[in-house]
């Protein structure tokens, strides 16, 4: 398994979360680092 993987999983994890507040920009910027 490749962290990218796993990251990709949290990612959509946390955007399901935060769906309802349009945080996928600073959400994206925490991943990619």
């Amino acid at each position: 398994m490749s962290p990218i993987s796993l990251m990709n999983r949290f990612t959509i994890a946390l955007i399901k979360n935060k769906n309802q507040t349009r945080s996928t920009g600073p959400i994206m910027e925490l991943t990619v680092e």
